[in-house]
């Protein structure tokens, strides 16, 4: 039984269009996967940020708050001073 060289070719041809299809096929399941794997990063890194943003005013003072706190200390520094400045006015 002998082949005709068509068909070796056909064959060899077969041969490396499968071995192809196998390896694209081998990296598209590897991407799938790595997006599979960053997609479950991502929904725990928002999981995470959620959980920071609940808690940062917590642990924080914001920055008008804080600007508040130092108008009023800085008011009440001010009537010391003037009260100060009376005192020592006085013989």
């Amino acid at each position: 039984m002998t082949m005709e060289p068509t068909t070796i070719v056909i064959a060899v041809i077969q041969l490396l269009l499968t071995l192809v299809g196998v390896l694209f096929g081998w990296l598209v399941k590897g991407l799938f996967d790595r997006i599979k794997a960053m997609e479950t990063a991502d929904k725990e890194l928002i999981a995470q940020v959620s959980a920071l943003r609940e808690l940062l005013p917590l642990n924080y003072v914001r920055r008008d708050d804080f600007q508040k706190l130092g108008d009023s200390i800085f008011d009440a520094l001010r009537r010391i001073e003037d009260k100060l400045d009376k005192k020592a006015d006085k013989p």
